[in-house]
Parts: structure tokens; sequence; C-alpha cells
């Protein structure tokens, strides 16, 4: 069973009783199966709930992580098909390139464009790898991903950021305040 986190501990007694790990929280009662197959601890929210008044509706979990921050946790008994894959793939990839990701280096949503029949003759498994792969590209964090699972080379799609500011229509830089209340731009193109 996993550690209790301090945040956790702080929770009154009312919710401290409750708490399980997320394996027990998430157990599909009809099936018998757990949706989620950890020993992470959170407060069964069913159980606080229950003790209360049972014709409530609630959430199914609860934590609260090292920062105070608090999540409430829903579960959803679904099926993964191939069939969502595909739509998901088609509008991550329609966001890719059409949306505002699609300022980005072009080279991912070729990488996309040219995947999708592959994807689709893919397993579940290795089609949710791929979708993770294409989310994760939405963040900052990440330069690349690995679409070799798509035929591609493991550097098929990446995003690189030139340092050569000339060529660009707009460049600023922004100096703001803690508060706000300070503001200054500099339009790096001109210094």
């Amino acid at each position: 069973m996993s550690e209790l986190s301090v945040a956790m501990s702080k929770l009154p007694k009312a919710l401290t009783k409750h708490i399980c790990t997320i394996r027990e929280a998430s157990m599909d009662t009809e099936h018998h199966i757990p949706m989620v197959d950890s020993d992470f601890l959170v407060v069964n929210f069913d159980d606080v709930k229950n003790t209360y008044n049972k014709k409530l509706k609630s959430n199914d979990a609860l934590f609260v992580d090292s920062r105070h921050r608090i999540f409430f946790i829903e579960f959803k008994n679904g099926t993964i098909d191939d069939i969502k894959n595909i739509e998901l793939y088609e509008k991550l990839r329609k966001k890719y390139s059409e949306g505002i990701y699609s300022k980005r280096v072009v080279v991912a949503i070729e990488a996309f464009e040219k995947g999708m029949e592959k994807f689709e003759t893919l397993s579940i498994k290795e089609q949710i790898e791929i979708l993770l792969e294409m989310v994760n590209y939405s963040k900052d964090s990440v330069s690349k991903i690995n679409l070799s699972k798509l035929g591609l080379s493991a550097n098929s799609a990446y995003c690189r950021t030139s340092k050569e500011i000339s060529k660009l229509k707009e460049c600023k830089l922004i100096n703001q305040s803690v508060t706000g209340l300070y503001e200054n731009e500099i339009d790096l193109l001109t210094v």
C-alpha cells in the first residue's frame, strides 16, 4: 500500500476513515474488476456519501496532492476499440493541421498524415501508445515524439524552434511585474 501524503493525512476524520487504494475505489461491483490497478491512496467518496445520505450523487474518489490541490475522480465503464481510436487519431491530426498547433513545424503534421493507414492496422495497445505520443506533442516541453510504430523514423515528428528571429513577423519580449501593475514590451526585431 502507498504511503499517505501529508495533505491527505490532514483531512477531517470523516474523510480519512474512508481512505483506501484507488484499486478498491475503482472496483466495478457488477463485474468485480477494478478499473485502476494501483495502490495509490484516495478517499472513497462513495463510502463517504453512503455514510451520510445514500440518495446523494457523488464522485467516486478524492485525492489531495502535496500542493493541497483537491482532485475529484470519477470512474466510467467503457470500452476502447479501434474505431474510437481511429476517430481520435483523426481529431488530433486535424487539430494539428488546422488548429493553433498548425503554427508548429509541419514535420509532425506530415508524419500524422503518412501514418494514418498504418495506424489502422495496429493493435489497440499500440494505437493507444501512438495517441499518447500525439497528445504529448502538444506540450511545450516535448520537442519530438516517437512514431516508429507507424513505420516512420523514431525522429520523424519533431519541433525545432529557430534561433533566427529576423525572419519572424513579430518578436517581442514582455517584462511584467508579479502584480501585473508594471509592464513593458521590447520589439526584438528593432533592437
